[in-house]
């Protein structure tokens, strides 16, 4: 992922549109910081497009980093929410 427009900075926090090298894809990220830690060993290794899975390195993104789908979603959530049920009944 590179960054291609600052949106929000404050001191050496910052948000930023970054785009895919590999697809083109442009997301939105929020939390980056200004140092060259951060650009030149977090960003290429950390950040996945979230259209073709792979970082700037060309590396797919990890099965245990992968967001959940839609209906796995869905079923943690409706876990989260229902009330405990009485084990007494």
């Amino acid at each position: 992922m590179q960054v291609h427009q600052v949106t929000w900075r404050h001191r050496n926090d910052y948000s930023a549109i970054m785009g895919c090298e590999h697809c083109g894809h442009q997301q939105h990220h929020g939390g980056l910081y200004a140092d060259a830690y951060f650009a030149f060993c977090i960003i290429p290794n950390r950040y996945y497009c979230d259209k073709c899975d792979l970082n700037s390195l060309g590396e797919k993104r990890p099965e245990s980093d992968r967001t959940m789908t839609g209906e796995l979603q869905a079923k943690s959530l409706k876990s989260v929410h229902d009330p405990p049920k009485d084990s007494r009944e």
